[in-house]
């Protein structure tokens, strides 16, 4: 993939925050009884396989209300494009990426879903929020089964 030239400041001031991340913290909040609900916290470990992707690993704990603790580990791949920038996740590994969201600008420092991330029923939006001290990544989850706002903070 060809550079992409960063002309866009707030496209190259979110990609060079995107970049330097350490740490997760997460909330997680379900309308019904069947959804995931509680709070963790992790590190993120952050390469560069090109110039133009970064790949977040994240590890960690999360612990539901009724205080039962959980590890998790995520792989996702941000991809820096000329209009935006794309998030897959990588589950099933580097070259069987899960396209999750486009996000475009929505204002300065704001990106939002260029469209819906589908998933059987469900359909998936996220706003990325850049600030000085953190990155606020929250999902909306809506469909027959879920009313769900996942917030993930990084820093």
């Amino acid at each position: 993939m060809a550079t992409i030239t960063l002309i866009d400041s707030n496209l190259a001031y979110t990609w060079h925050r995107l970049s330097d991340i350490t740490h997760i913290q997460f909330q997680a909040q379900s309308e019904y009884s069947t959804g995931w609900n509680g709070r963790g916290s992790g590190i993120v470990t952050v390469s560069y396989p090109d110039e133009n992707v970064v790949i977040y690993d994240e590890q960690g704990h999360w612990k539901s209300p009724a205080g039962r603790s959980y590890v998790f580990k995520n792989t996702y791949r941000w991809t820096l494009a000329s209009s935006g920038l794309r998030l897959e996740h990588l589950r099933m590994g580097v070259n069987h990426p899960v396209f999750l969201v486009e996000l475009g600008s929505a204002g300065t420092n704001k990106w939002e879903s260029r469209k819906p991330h589908v998933c059987g029923n469900d359909l998936y939006t996220g706003i990325l929020t850049v600030q000085e001290s953190q990155i606020d990544l929250t999902w909306s989850v809506r469909g027959p089964k879920k009313f769900e706002k996942l917030i993930n903070i990084y820093s």
